[in-house]
């Protein structure tokens, strides 16, 4: 409640219905990803039916995880220091 009266306080909006009205638009327009819903579906349904096999989720698998998606944000934050 407190990012609401914020949002308020500095004119962003009208009061607390205001700023949960425009949520709610927000929420109820389409997104144009690109696919129909039929072909997400299928492709959802195809990755599931590929032959591979399931990836045990593990304590151990959420480690390698977050270790690879650090060294990942490490090096992008490191080309944008370069850059």
């Amino acid at each position: 409640m407190a990012f609401v009266q914020k949002q308020v306080d500095t004119g962003g909006y009208s009061g607390p219905s205001g700023d949960l009205g425009s949520l709610l638009d927000a929420a109820r327009q389409p997104i144009d990803d690109g696919f129909e819903d039929s072909e997400l579906e299928e492709l959802l349904l195809e990755s599931l039916d590929d032959g591979t096999e399931d990836i045990p989720i593990t304590p151990e698998f959420w480690e390698a995880f977050r270790a690879e998606t650090d060294a990942m944000i490490a090096e992008y934050q490191q080309r944008k220091s370069a850059a």
